[in-house]
């Protein structure tokens, strides 16, 4: 006798039942799930294709774009560059203001003839406000309104957020290059120019959360290079430096002898973070990449909405030195300089406030394979220095640099000392050098504010006072000896570059 099977079978359907009610509810969420993703990858397909300021044959402005050859590449990038900088200034104010204003409205295409309809349909698209807090930014709710703001100069590129990962890959994508842009009261800083001799005074004065926005620096190259009624300013000169060795005066002087046609920026952070975003002359990188980043940040801080404005300076940072075969490479036929001065008397400025606050042993740091034979043969080794030493050390990284990069400028560079540099300024290296006229009320202008402290910002404003013979008083027999051991060399080519140049 058989046991009878009904109680299996009605055992069997049940979990049937029960599982294919499971998989149906797994089945229907897959679908909504998928339907969503399909959802949001058209939205963001329509976007992309919506604010893709290239159509899809024009890429010759892109980083993307990849000439066959060496030579071809070269030849492409020349005709950009002379695109970016072809666009015409005009001395009419009127016809200035036209075009600034042609970026500030977006007219509605709907067009029945009745002027209060026109207004009601046309709209600002640059939200700017005056306050007691001066310039402010709300309400940016588009990426058009913070592209009309940037091609107007109205904004300034501030910094740069660099994303590595997408830098360094072989396609330069959007992202790999974010601007920070704001109003900088640019007025401010070029009445007084030693109360804001470092940018990120300026920045700090002038820029807030409030004022701020961010924007992909390759879009608004593209679409600032595609337009033709943006106003740019061309680079006229870079000034490298040793640190502490008049630099600042330099840049002080190019605001102070003529406000309106000059902007200098004195060290500022947008051009150091493209300089060094690809490492030691952007080997990090893939070809290009960093002397286009370079081109691009100058360009961008170019964009001025002052007619009167035509001569554009660039003082960099120290450590940039550095990395001025980047910056070279990318404007190969502008004027440069690089100031220096003696040995003891850079060491004891930069050791004023204590090691602690000193840059020069702070920023020691890559050494060059040929600086560490040099310590060999002395029977050194770098762990072993004394604060002295590598303050000594790292100032000879800086003038050997400028020394390689002066051999092969094609006398675009120039080495200056500090010593009377204000007349050296004055008879070379403004009129000669940087090819700017020198009349009697700029040469007035430049004495001026050469009697002031070049740094007086907070309590050290008033008139400087020379204080060359003070250090080599004070200067420590461990001081000196690092500079001979370390620094003179150096000190000692630029002097002999200097002087070829003076002479010639």
């Amino acid at each position: 006798m058989t046991t009878p099977a009904l109680p299996t079978r009605k055992i069997r359907r049940r979990n049937t039942k029960g599982n294919d009610g499971k998989a149906s509810q797994r089945k229907y969420l897959q679908k909504i799930l998928t339907a969503l993703c399909m959802c949001i990858s058209l939205v963001v397909v329509i976007r992309i294709m919506r604010s893709n300021p290239l159509s899809k044959n024009d890429n010759a402005t892109s980083f993307d774009y990849k000439p066959m050859n060496e030579v071809e590449y070269k030849r492409s990038r020349a005709d950009i560059i002379s695109k970016r900088y072809g666009k015409k200034y005009s001395s009419d104010a009127s016809s200035f203001e036209q075009k600034r204003r042609s970026h500030l409205k977006v007219v509605s295409h709907k067009d029945d003839g009745s002027f209060n309809e026109q207004r009601k349909n046309q709209r600002r698209v640059s939200p700017l406000t005056k306050n007691d807090d001066g310039l402010r930014i709300f309400d940016l709710k588009t990426d058009k309104e913070k592209e009309n703001l940037i091609l107007t100069g109205r904004v300034h590129l501030v910094n740069i957020q660099i994303v590595r990962s997408k830098l360094k890959k072989e396609k330069y994508t959007y992202g790999a290059a974010i601007g920070h842009f704001c109003h900088l009261d640019w007025e401010v800083y070029k009445q007084d120019p030693s109360s804001f001799p470092m940018f990120r005074l300026l920045v700090n004065h002038s820029c807030h959360p409030r004022n701020t926005f961010t924007y992909d620096l390759k879009r608004i190259v593209e679409v600032a290079t595609k337009s033709s009624n943006v106003n740019v300013i061309k680079p006229t000169a870079f000034i490298f430096h040793e640190s502490r060795c008049g630099s600042t005066l330099v840049a002080n002087t190019l605001t102070a002898m003529d406000t309106e046609e000059h902007r200098v920026y004195s060290e500022s952070k947008p051009l150091i973070m493209a300089a060094e975003a690809c490492g030691f002359a952007g080997n990090d990188c893939p070809a290009h990449r960093a002397t286009e980043l370079v081109q691009d940040a100058v360009f961008v801080m170019g964009l001025t909405d002052k007619p009167k404005e035509k001569e554009m300076f660039f003082k960099v940072q120290s450590i940039g030195s550095r990395y001025m075969d980047v910056i070279l490479k990318a404007f190969p036929e502008t004027p440069w300089i690089f100031v220096y001065r003696d040995p003891v008397q850079t060491v004891m400025s930069q050791m004023k406030k204590g090691v602690r606050h000193a840059n020069c042993v702070r920023q020691l740091r890559n050494i060059p394979a040929s600086k560490m034979e040099f310590l060999t043969s002395i029977d050194r080794k770098l762990n072993s220095l004394n604060p002295a030493e590598k303050c000594a050390l790292h100032l000879s990284l800086l003038c050997d640099a400028a020394v390689e990069a002066i051999d092969v400028s094609n006398g675009m560079g120039f080495a200056v000392n500090y010593e009377d540099i204000t007349n050296k300024l004055i008879s070379t290296v403004f009129p000669d050098h940087f090819k700017l006229e020198m009349t009697e009320e700029r040469r007035e202008r430049i004495i001026e504010i050469s009697g002031h402290y070049s740094k007086g910002k907070a309590h050290k404003g008033g008139n400087w006072t020379e204080d060359n013979e003070q250090k080599d008083k004070n200067a420590t027999p461990v001081i000196k000896d690092a500079c001979k051991t370390f620094l003179s060399a150096s000190y000692n080519s630029l002097e002999m570059k200097e002087a070829k140049e003076i002479v010639s």
